[in-house]
């Protein structure tokens, strides 16, 4: 089987548009190849420590709540991830689905770098046969 494959998209939805300064970045997380799989643990960072984490909406996956599942470093603007799920079979997304968003407050107009990091937790996606995929 083909691995997973994670994008990270800056949503540009006419309801996420946020004029305030210091307000909300939206990164949608969202997947291709993702079949039978039954957990995945990652840590998110914003490169350029410009903001913090507040949230996640749009959740499309079960078995996952912001803090059960999460953890926020506020000294390195790190957030953590780790999700399973108790089906035999795993879970399978359609290409493209959106698993969920992430919401960091923080002036839109700046640059920002978000991305998957090795630390402290590094990337894995484990599917229903115990295959790792990195």
């Amino acid at each position: 089987p083909r691995p997973p494959r994670f994008t990270l998209v800056r949503s540009s939805a006419a309801s996420d548009v946020y004029k305030r300064q210091g307000d909300t970045n939206i990164i949608e997380l969202r997947c291709t190849q993702f079949q039978n799989i039954s957990a995945m643990q990652f840590s998110l960072k914003e490169e350029n420590n410009l903001g913090r984490f507040i949230s996640m909406d749009q959740i499309n996956i079960p078995n996952f709540s912001v803090g059960s599942n999460t953890f926020y470093n506020t000294s390195n603007s790190t957030l953590t991830v780790t999700w399973d799920v108790p089906f035999i079979f795993g879970l399978s997304i359609p290409d493209g689905q959106v698993l969920f968003r992430f919401r960091w407050q923080s002036n839109p107009a700046l640059k920002h770098c978000y991305k998957m990091v090795e630390s402290p937790t590094p990337v894995e996606i484990i599917d229903a046969l115990s295959l790792i995929h990195i």
